[in-house]
């Protein structure tokens, strides 16, 4: 995401199967928020939580 953000990429979409079955996705939005870029989810929120819905929000999702 680093190496995206460096020529000028602006956001990363997060989609396909179910994201939040990742257990990496708070890293993974914290990487992106930290290089610059803008966060989308698209989710079907199955599996979420307010607890993980906020704990995404802190690490620097923008949009869901």
């Amino acid at each position: 995401m680093r190496q995206a953000a460096d020529p000028g990429v602006l956001q990363l979409h997060l989609s396909g199967g179910e994201p939040l079955l990742r257990t990496d996705l708070e890293q993974i939005g914290e990487t992106a928020a930290t290089s610059g870029l803008y966060t989308n989810l698209i989710t079907s929120a199955a599996t979420r939580t307010r607890v993980r819905l906020g704990e995404l929000s802190e690490r620097g999702l923008d949009h869901v």
